[in-house]
């Protein structure tokens, strides 16, 4: 017999249940999903480990073709010119810098990816963002930050569910879901009930049968 899962939180709503457990066989998000950025990690403690390894500073330039494409750049302070180079070749977000760990996206695949011309600052910070939604999304996966819910009626009958929700935003936005879910499963039995009295009025149905 299989261990039942431990409950991580447990939500009363109008009636309902809602039991909210750590997902133990979650997706790594890296390898399931088509991610639009790379994370870049080095030989540290400090950081998330990603898509591919680097071998210091050095690595990362060679990795991303940045003394290629910025030679001159780099008679400057290395990480300086490092951070410059990155800024004019890609588009990426400091996970955690002084342990070399970076998530990027080359401003060509940007352009071919979404078809733009020019990329703005407006559009820099929009994809800033999907960059870091995905970071967050896989540094839930590594702390074990990934839930499942299931609904339970008011007779106990479980009703719904849903796995590998990713994090306290997706935390926030399973209890609403769930909420949402609740609400409809009432209109729905509210309505069926309400046919079925209709139905059973107009069949002449004695009134003690038209209890349901």
């Amino acid at each position: 017999m299989e261990n039942e899962r431990e409950c991580f939180e447990e939500i009363a709503y109008k009636g309902y249940t809602v039991l909210i457990e750590i997902d133990e066989y979650p997706l790594n998000p890296r390898e399931e999903s088509d991610c639009l950025g790379t994370i870049y990690y080095g030989r540290s403690r400090n950081c998330i480990y990603g898509d591919k390894e680097v071998d210091g500073i050095d690595g990362l330039a060679n990795e991303l073709g940045l003394y290629k494409s910025n030679g001159d750049d780099f008679e400057e302070e290395e990480e300086e010119a490092i951070c410059k180079a990155l800024s004019k070749d890609y588009i990426w977000i400091d996970v955690n810098f002084c342990s070399l760990n970076i998530c990027a996206v080359s401003k060509d695949t940007i352009r071919k990816e979404y078809g733009w011309k020019n990329i703005t600052k407006k559009r820099i910070a929009q994809i800033e963002k999907y960059l870091q939604s995905e970071v967050d999304e896989f540094t839930a996966y590594c702390e074990g930050e990934v839930y499942c819910y299931n609904i339970h009626s008011r007779d106990n009958e479980e009703i719904d569910g849903c796995c590998g929700i990713y994090g306290d935003s997706g935390l926030e936005y399973l209890k609403e879901d769930a909420k949402s879910i609740i609400d409809y499963h009432i209109k729905y039995e509210l309505k069926a009930k309400y046919n079925q009295l209709k139905s059973y009025i107009r069949g002449n149905v004695p009134l003690i049968y038209r209890f349901v």
